[in-house]
């Protein structure tokens, strides 16, 4: 399945408008991240760590919500930490849309002890030690690789499923850049329950984007996988 690297403008295109009137287009799960993710973060990893926005990282929830009021969502489903669910907010008040689910399966992976050090090494050490040790809980209180992806992973893929169903035809998920990119290269190797082993760094040298499966042709039980630039 190739890669598909995009601007997020083309999905602001037809089919979604035509005369300012909706026209019905595919079906559409967006991943997105709250608003600090977005920006050069060099601070401490905050893993699970409940803290809400910086400055920057509201401006940037605001300037989501400009993009997503372009797309017509039908609802949101975020992370339960503060952070993701004030750039949730902004985005719901901006398009007058409800959110639906506040999930803790959509958290960051937990890091443990790792909360607090500088980012960049952080992200290092969870990278070789999950490749490494992918069964091995991080320390106090940490989870492992393959729990992180089995507690994450199959929870997106249930929303898919109802938007599958017809409840949803443009669903947001605001969550963490792990979470989204996991899911990317998830979607890479056919949405397969239990998940592949998926190379952490293959996950985290990405920066923040946004992910979107789209499911749309010949075959509507497949969701084809995107990276859209923010």
């Amino acid at each position: 399945m190739p890669r598909k690297h995009t601007k997020l403008r083309e999905l602001q295109r037809k089919p979604f408008y035509k005369d300012d009137e909706v026209v019905e287009g595919p079906n559409r799960v967006y991943l997105a991240c709250d608003g600090d993710s977005y920006r050069d973060f060099q601070g401490s990893a905050r893993g699970h760590a409940d803290v809400g926005l910086s400055g920057q990282g509201l401006s940037k929830a605001t300037d989501l919500s400009y993009t997503f009021d372009l797309l017509r969502l039908d609802a949101i489903y975020t992370s339960d930490l503060q952070r993701c669910q004030q750039t949730a907010q902004i985005i719901a008040d901006k398009c007058d849309v409800p959110i639906i689910g506040r999930a803790r399966e959509l958290r960051t992976m937990n890091i443990g002890s790792m909360v607090g050090q500088v980012a960049s090494r952080a992200g290092d050490t969870v990278c070789r030690m999950a490749q490494s040790r992918p069964t091995c809980p991080f320390p106090n209180g940490g989870e492992s690789w393959v729990k992180f992806l089995s507690r994450t992973l199959p929870y997106i893929q249930s929303l898919m499923q109802r938007s599958t169903r017809g409840e949803y035809r443009r669903l947001l998920l605001i969550t963490h850049p792990d979470c989204m990119f996991a899911a990317y290269e998830w979607g890479m190797r056919g949405l397969r329950l239990p998940p592949p082993q998926i190379n952490p760094f293959e996950v985290y040298k990405r920066r923040p984007s946004l992910v979107v499966f789209t499911r749309s042709g010949a075959d509507q039980d497949m969701w084809h996988p995107g990276i859209e630039e923010v």
